[in-house]
């Protein structure tokens, strides 16, 4: 893609804003507050600095900056910056005059540490060429940053326009994962499929451009604008040596990675005053994405004819069309209708492909399935006010959805919901919420794909009984103390789907409580425990194609909190404390019910985490302070999916020998704090 014009803009900004700066009047004193410090971590800890660039045992920088001045005429600049020692650093300047004409400049960075415990017998992961080596393993990390660098303006002119600009460039880099298959042989006789988690190369850039015209009178609000986003990845293809390193054969393997895609949208937005306390608003837009990445070749490994076409030719058209309708008409009641409509128009092309199954197998013929749709949406919603102390809200919302692509499972879909909401306040210290909605999804007969089960229905395709249950208490007892219990109860049920997810159910309870014992000194505490169950039939080698297996899911989470802040002791000390603790367990049961009901189970998926917060302030003098801070964190995991996993640990797979990121550090930070006026 030809980033030149962008380029362009960029380039003239950046010369354009810093004679803009120099332009200001800044005669007014600055206010400004500065953070800088040192932060210790105790032990190696991949995931605990995994958004934000503390995983390895040191010393690390620290540094924040909130600054800002105003001069004669609204001439203005302020700054804003974070972690600016650490690889999640964030910095951002605003400047210009207020009400005429402002100018942003913005650095954003974002590392995302997954696991550093991975190894493959390629010798360079990373590479978008992966060879086998020696035969001994290679250890590598699981991690991409990205970094966004930004800059734009806004124009005020002095008859209600405004007009805005923002680009932004973004970079994503780093070493990802993904899952292949090949066929080898062990013999030349006999071929066996063979799979593996591969190191994946991540280098992605992302151009993003928003252009708006914004008019605004007391009656009319209008918008215009345009959203532009051009993705690159400099890595077409992964391809890997034979990986089977027991019976290596020299055959390659090779995969497509994400293409070269671009997305344009232009919108319309409308909001009306209208008579008899009524507004209306109103949004158009319309998307184009298109993706024309040349195609990888059938296989690498023999010759299977030529493709039928160089490229997908992808063009996929979005409409959207928003409209809405609130009105006042008496002054105890409100009604707002709204109606969203929803169009995938996907022109990419349909062609026969005659693929090679696992890079190495025989060849099949199939047609690809451009996905379009189009969806209408009703929401009809009322609002009574019953007396100072009561109200009711109810509304009615209907979704319907027809799918337009080749052997569609289901052409149509429409699903129906009823809701209501009772409000009272029966004393001035308590108000009380009740709340219940209701619905259902059907719609056309519903058509399995060749080589799918009969009975199998696809969860978000399938009929549904949908209800939802909760309450709501807040209770004031006194000024300074508040306590809220809110439950929610949701039940899905999918009463005709004999093999597939057939019902689901998903309690949750909060309870928060917020005290305040004096005017310095505030308090906190909370618990919440969300129940997530769910139960699925499946079908293995019956050849009635019934359900021969049951599966019973049971997720529990519980996050409980506790904090509290003191300030202003004797006049110079702020202190802080924050304790976090959340537990989550999944349990998986298995019956077979083709042998009379015998159960089996899955090991338990555990996940516990403890976090502890400290913090102590002193002002030694009115512009100067000194912060202290410590933080703890304790994470424990049991996979089964990844504990005591090697590479080789599989037959005919390869892993990474990945291990569940447990540990237990601490993070001590001393700071000094410089307020300049």
């Amino acid at each position: 893609m030809d980033r030149k014009p962008l380029l362009l803009i960029l380039a003239t900004c950046s010369a354009f804003v810093p004679l803009a700066a120099l332009a200001l009047d800044m005669s007014e004193p600055t206010h400004s507050q500065v953070e800088l410090g040192v932060g210790y971590v105790t032990d190696d800890a991949y995931r605990f600095g995994r958004y934000t660039g503390l995983e390895d045992e040191g010393v690390y920088l620290l540094g924040d900056i909130t600054a800002h001045r105003y001069g004669e005429e609204g001439g203005f600049w302020q700054a804003r910056g974070t972690n600016l020692g650490l690889d999640s650093r964030y910095l951002r300047l605003d400047f210009g005059y207020q009400g005429r004409h402002e100018y942003f400049l913005e650095y954003d960075q974002l590392p995302n540490y997954y696991s550093d415990s991975v190894s493959t017998p390629y010798r360079n992961p990373g590479d978008s060429s992966l060879t086998l080596g020696n035969g001994r393993l290679t250890s590598f990390e699981l991690e991409t940053e990205r970094k966004r660098l930004g800059l734009g303006g806004r124009l005020f002119t002095r008859n209600n326009w405004v007009f805005d600009v923002a680009y932004n460039h973004e970079t994503k880099e780093g070493t990802g994962k993904s899952g292949s298959a090949m066929a080898y042989s062990a013999t030349q006789v006999a071929r066996n499929a063979y799979s593996a988690l591969l190191p994946e190369p991540v280098d992605y850039q992302t151009d993003r451009l928003d252009i708006s015209l914004k008019y605004a009178q007391e009656q009319l609000q209008f918008q215009l604008a345009y959203h532009m986003s051009l993705f690159d990845n400099d890595h077409q293809s992964l391809g890997w040596d034979d990986y089977n390193p027991a019976a290596p054969d020299g055959s390659r393997g090779s995969l497509a990675l994400a293409p070269d895609n671009e997305f344009h949208q232009l919108t319309a937005s409308l909001g009306y005053q209208l008579p008899y306390k009524t507004r209306f608003t109103g949004v158009l837009s319309t998307g184009l994405m298109n993706q024309d990445q040349h195609y990888q070749p059938y296989s690498v490994n023999q010759t299977v004819g030529e493709l039928p076409r160089k490229d997908l030719n992808g063009e996929v058209w979005l409409n959207t069309v928003q409209l809405k309708l609130a009105s006042r008409p008496l002054p105890k009641l409100r009604l707002s209708a709204g109606y969203t409509y929803n169009e995938r128009d996907n022109d990419s092309s349909v062609t026969d492909y005659s693929y090679v199954v696992a890079d190495d197998g025989p060849a099949r013929s199939v047609e690809n399935r451009p996905l379009s749709y189009e969806r209408n949406r009703l929401d009809l919603t009322a609002n009574y006010r019953i007396n100072s102390s009561m109200s009711l809200r109810g509304g009615y919302s209907y979704d319907d959805m027809s799918r337009d692509y080749a052997d569609a499972e289901r052409e149509d879909t429409d699903e129906n919901t009823l809701f209501a909401k009772w409000k009272l306040r029966p004393h001035a210290d308590v108000n009380l919420a009740l709340y219940a909605e209701t619905g259902e999804r059907d719609g056309s007969n519903y058509r399995t794909p060749v080589g799918e089960n009969p009975a199998m229905r696809k969860y978000y395709l399938a009929d549904r009984d949908r209800t939802k249950l909760g309450a709501l208490i807040d209770y004031m007892p006194a000024d300074n103390l508040s306590l809220s219990l809110s439950a929610d109860y949701i039940k899905d049920d999918y009463e005709n789907s004999e093999v597939g997810l057939t019902e689901s159910i998903q309690p949750t309870y909060t309870l928060d409580v917020s005290y305040q014992p004096g005017r310095e000194v505030t308090t906190h505490a909370y618990y919440t425990r969300e129940d997530i169950e769910s139960t699925q039939y499946g079908w293995a080698a019956d050849p009635l194609r019934v359900a021969d297996w049951k599966a019973e899911f049971d997720d529990t989470v519980d996050t409980f909190g506790i904090g509290a802040q003191i300030t202003k002791i004797r006049g110079k000390w702020d202190v802080g404390a924050d304790l976090t603790y959340s537990k989550a367990t999944g349990d998986a049961d298995l019956t077979d019910l083709a042998a009379t009901g015998t159960v089996g189970q899955y090991p338990d998926l555990k996940t516990e985490l403890t976090r502890l917060k400290l913090w102590a302030l002193y002002r030694y003098h009115y512009n100067l302070a000194f912060k202290l801070s410590y933080w703890y964190e304790d994470y424990d995991a049991d996979n089964w999916a990844y504990d005591d996993l090697q590479v080789d640990s599989v037959n005919n797979m390869l892993l990474l020998g990945e291990d569940t990121q447990d540990y237990d550090t601490s993070f001590i930070a001393v700071s000094v704090i410089y307020h300049f006026d």
